[in-house]
């Protein structure tokens, strides 16, 4: 029975795969370059795509080494991204998401013995907070946001700041910071930058399109993390998975 359900994961994530695929293909046609201008890189440095298309960001491998602390936010049901850097850089990884449907899928899979699996979420607040996840089994990923075309359930789960992350943890810094948080990452990351927590690679998926006409956007954060000493060094091609290199660390 254990051995049918993990076929049916290896095929679920291909699917993924080629569908993430295909939808980057599709937006990246479709791209107003004055939408986006704000996301082009700004420094030219070295990168490399970790992950497959589904999971996937751009990073410097040159800047990990097997001290580094990564932190990975959002797991939904691939690993592809946090086990190329355990492959490569032998680090400790650190992987966060509350969705039940991530808990219950990582349990499932084997995982190397430096990847670190907390099933709480990232937020500006501490506490048990509403989040929420699709009605539909076969879908993954919850948000603290209403999802935006879809029935969803609503559920309690667990958030915690970077902040008081890193002190349970006994983490006074961080290598590279992972954020694929659906939506949160507008309200996260501003509390993360007052804090003057500044991972030498800060990577985020932006999610402007779950947000339609709000006020809270990309172009915002990008500001934002510019003042903080952030600077762009590498877009999907999609331009919604982004790499931050903080360059007065």
């Amino acid at each position: 029975m254990f051995q049918i359900q993990m076929l049916k994961d290896w095929i679920n994530s291909m699917r993924l795969n080629i569908q993430s695929k295909k939808r980057k293909k599709l937006i990246h046609r479709s791209i107003n370059s004055s939408d986006v201008s704000h996301l082009l890189p700004t420094v030219k440095i070295k990168k490399e795509w970790y992950g497959n298309s589904y999971g996937g960001f751009f990073l410097n491998p040159d800047l990990l080494n097997g001290q580094s602390i990564i932190y990975s936010f959002g797991i939904g049901k691939d690993l592809s991204f946090d086990n190329k850097i355990l492959k490569k850089h032998h680090c400790k990884v650190f992987a966060f998401d509350p969705t039940p449907n991530s808990i219950e899928w990582v349990n499932r899979q084997k995982k190397n013995e430096n990847m670190h699996i907390y099933p709480i979420g990232l937020s500006n607040t501490d506490g048990y907070t509403d989040f929420n996840i699709p009605s539909k089994k076969k879908r993954i990923s919850g948000s603290l946001l209403p999802l935006k075309g879809e029935d969803y359930d609503v559920i309690k789960v667990q958030m915690n700041t970077l902040n008081s992350i890193m002190k349970k943890l006994n983490h006074e810094k961080i290598d590279l910071l992972k954020m694929d948080i659906e939506g949160a990452e507008y309200d996260t990351i501003p509390q993360i930058l007052e804090c003057n927590i500044y991972p030498k690679q800060f990577i985020v998926e932006f999610h402007d399109r779950m947000l339609g006409t709000s006020s809270k956007n990309s172009k915002d954060l990008v500001e934002l993390m510019k003042l903080h000493g952030y600077a762009i060094f590498a877009s999907s091609i999609s331009f919604e998975e982004i790499s931050f290199i903080h360059l007065k660390s």
